[in-house]
């Protein structure tokens, strides 16, 4: 086998990996933007143009790529919703499927899921609406940090202005925000929807909860 073909099986096998990096900055930037603890360079520090670089040179040739097969903007932001969904749930749970199978405490199952459609998620498919009538193990997750993006925003950001540390925190500041505007729609279907494909009330509640566990626990040490 060439080198080649084992980087891409090796891609397709080691892809559900993702779920670490993004369950930590989906955490831990957050947790220590409402503590005031820096993770990131000020923005005075040459570091700082290296992270925006990176940031902005990924996002650019994504967009340049979505716009060369002639798609609008709007795919950029569903192909990067769907990639962090995904990398969240599906890959955090076939991850510790796998393990659990070498490990020999679960066998392989396969359990069929249903696939009928009825007309109003057609329709909402249609009008490129998100159903989120997915089990709880799937939203939960997503709710709860979308949940606790949104306040470390309003705690952080809160906190920065009374302070006046813009200056040292803005990249902490900015990744919450980049991920709360790019996952509206579940906002959307917490708080505004009321039609069939909202997420459940209970599990926007559940999901409440848990996040302002992680928002207490991250209050205790304030180094603002």
């Amino acid at each position: 086998m060439s080198i080649s073909q084992s980087m891409c099986y090796a891609d397709l096998a080691y892809s559900q990996i993702y779920f670490l990096s993004l369950y930590i900055l989906a955490l831990i930037p957050q947790l220590c933007l409402i503590s005031g603890v820096r993770l990131y360079p000020e923005v005075s520090s040459p570091f700082f143009v290296g992270f925006s670089f990176v940031f902005l040179s990924a996002q650019l040739k994504h967009v340049q790529e979505v716009f060369s097969t002639r798609h609008p903007m709007r795919t950029w932001s569903n192909e990067q919703r769907m990639w962090m969904m995904k990398s969240l749930t599906s890959y955090l749970y076939a991850a510790l499927e796998a393990v659990t199978e070498k490990l020999g405490l679960t066998k392989a199952r396969f359990l069929p899921t249903n696939k009928v459609v009825d007309d109003e998620q057609e329709k909402r498919y249609q009008m490129g609406v998100y159903d989120f009538q997915a089990p709880a193990l799937f939203m939960l997750p997503l709710c709860s940090l979308y949940i606790l993006n949104v306040a470390s925003i309003m705690i952080g950001f809160g906190r920065i202005m009374q302070t006046q540390k813009w200056n040292q925190m803005l990249i902490q500041a900015f990744i919450p925000l980049f991920a709360t505007v790019l996952h509206f729609p579940l906002l959307e279907g917490m708080v505004v929807r009321k039609d069939k494909g909202r997420v459940s009330p209970s599990i926007s509640l559940l999901s409440a909860v848990i996040s302002i566990i992680f928002v207490s626990f991250a209050s205790l040490f304030n180094y603002y």
